[in-house]
């Protein structure tokens, strides 16, 4: 089961990042979330299992200028 208090960012397709918050009932583990997400939505694979308390939240109004670096 995917610990829920953690989010995996990416790049998208779109060239901005993208974060995945799973859902508390899910049985799924973060290795089949990045499985569904596949090769269409992240070509290179790269993915990232942060802290969800470390995502910024309130104000969204700059979000798809949001960057992550490891």
């Amino acid at each position: 089961m995917a610990d829920t208090s953690k989010v995996l960012i990416y790049n998208n397709e779109f060239g901005t990042i993208s974060i995945v918050h799973p859902s508390a009932k899910t049985s799924k583990t973060w290795d089949e979330i990045k499985a569904g997400i596949g090769t269409m939505r992240c070509p290179d694979q790269v993915f990232h299992l942060v802290n969800a308390s470390d995502v910024p939240d309130g104000d969204r109004s700059f979000r798809n200028a949001w960057t992550y670096t490891p």
